[in-house]
């Protein structure tokens, strides 16, 4: 069970850093795919997957969430300086040696 948190966390990370949030609707699919395939492999019963579903999802979106904020950080770290406006560096005189003059 750990591993499956643990698998959905980072998928959910990886989808909210790269997709939209219409991604996690095929992705809940495939999850529920997966759960009642391996609970029909191993015999679990069907309050057991859909427990595994219920934590596969939460997780999923858990992720998403911190892929979502980690994304949103990145470019507000980013934004200080935006590439057409980066400070005017010289060998010589500094930072703002091109202001002196």
């Amino acid at each position: 069970m750990i591993i499956l948190v643990i698998g959905g966390l980072l998928l959910g990370a990886i989808l909210g850093r790269f997709f939209t949030v219409l991604v996690l609707v095929p992705a809940f699919a495939l999850s529920l795919a997966m759960v009642v395939a391996s609970s029909a492999y191993f015999g679990h019963t069907l309050l057991r997957a859909l427990l595994e579903f219920a934590v596969l999802i939460t997780s999923l979106q858990i992720g998403y969430v911190f892929g979502l904020v980690s994304y949103a950080a990145e470019i507000r770290g980013n934004s200080r300086f935006p590439p057409d406006r980066q400070p005017c560096r010289s060998r010589t005189g500094g930072t703002f040696s091109a202001l002196k003059r």
